[in-house]
């Protein structure tokens, strides 16, 4: 009757160590689930991450090759202009040296007479 009466208690407790058993399982595999969701979430904001800086960069590049092109076009103007000036500086010399043979050939004339 002991026996059967131990046998009865350990038959109890091995059943409740198997609910145990099943109900820790479900809790593993909740959690492991909501790890799997948020290694996922990792995973979509690390993709969205590199998705922005990508954009990001092409923004920034796009905006220095901007400035150098205007910067660029404005070193041209002025080169053009530094050049119409530069032109414009050999005709008044040219027109200059012309005046002063002009002179030089007058005094020369004045000094005859």
């Amino acid at each position: 009757k002991e026996l059967r009466s131990e046998l009865g208690a350990v038959r109890e407790e091995g059943e409740r160590a198997k609910e145990e058993l099943e109900r820790t399982r479900k809790s593993v595999d909740e959690v492991q689930g909501e790890v799997e969701r948020l290694e996922g979430r990792v995973r979509e904001q690390e993709a969205a991450l590199q998705r922005e800086r990508s954009l990001a960069e092409q923004s920034l590049e796009q905006r220095v090759a901007g400035v150098e092109k205007e910067w660029s076009l404005r070193v041209q103007a002025m080169e053009a202009e530094k050049s119409k000036i530069e032109e414009e500086l050999r005709t008044k010399q040219a027109e200059l040296q012309r005046s002063k043979a002009r002179e030089e050939e007058a005094r020369g004339d004045a000094m005859k007479l």
